[in-house]
């Protein structure tokens, strides 16, 4: 799959869809997944980039964090945001995780000020998922409050989809709050379909908290969406999904008692 001409694709039909408020001046690098560099201006005046996260962008992922607000925060909870002493250190995690090609972040900034974050976690190979024969990546995404409204969401969700696609994933999975009713509207637009309920750890990877490998202090309900890449392989995607909300549960209990 040649990601760089899906994502051209995909920049040129969003053009088409914002008609008068569509892109220009389109520079696209894409070898893979994890060398990503992309710049256009949007709506006739925004000069944007959207790029892959490299050693040094702590402080650019702390800015972000500053865009968003309380409600956005807490939608969008990979890092413990309200916790000054570990956030630094689990955004200079995911940058290891991205530089290491264990997951695929990014980060979208319109001149230098960032605007947008998501990734596919686990792109780089889902052990867990793998158990069942397929690769399922975890997809996550925020935008900048300011920054709502304006079709973003729904285009880097399929700019995330053409990544993941040249990585040969069969699906790609996301959980969502049940009172982000703007957020559910926009997956389910977007291809995916709700399969059941999941225990979220709070500011932790859910597959290392599963393994043990990572501790966490909270945990709340979602539900659990999956956009299938590949048909053929729709069944085992399916069980791999089953079996983590029931690991997930368990270890929530488990939190629940030891606390």
């Amino acid at each position: 799959m040649d990601l760089a001409l899906s994502i051209r694709q995909e920049l040129e039909e969003f053009a088409r869809r914002k008609a008068g408020r569509g892109i220009t001046e389109l520079k696209i690098e894409a070898g893979d997944a994890w060398s990503v560099d992309v710049s256009f201006t949007f709506a006739g005046r925004d000069w944007l980039r959207l790029r892959n996260l490299r050693t040094g962008d702590v402080p650019l992922l702390l800015k972000f964090g500053q865009n968003l607000g309380d409600e956005s925060r807490e939608l969008f909870g990979p890092y413990p945001w309200d916790d000054a002493v570990r956030l630094p250190e689990a955004l200079g995690q995911t940058i290891r995780n991205a530089v290491d090609r264990v997951d695929a972040s990014y980060l979208m900034l319109c001149e230098d000020e960032p605007i947008a974050h998501f990734f596919l976690w686990k792109a780089g190979g889902n052990a867990q998922s793998a158990g069942h024969g397929v690769q399922v990546p975890e997809l996550g995404i925020a935008i900048a409050d300011g920054w709502h409204g304006r079709g973003l969401g729904r285009l880097i969700m399929r700019l995330l989809d053409c990544a993941a696609a040249s990585l040969g994933a069969a699906a790609i999975e996301l959980t969502t709050a049940f009172g982000n009713e703007a957020g559910y509207r926009t997956y389910l637009s977007a291809g995916y379909v709700e399969v059941g309920e999941i225990c979220v750890p709070r500011g932790v990877d859910v597959t290392a908290a599963v393994e043990g490998s990572v501790s966490f202090e909270s945990y709340k309900c979602e539900r659990q969406m999956v956009r299938i890449i590949d048909e053929a392989k729709r069944q085992a995607v399916e069980k791999y999904l089953a079996a983590k909300r029931i690991d997930s549960e368990a270890v929530c209990r488990g939190k629940r008692r030891a606390d």
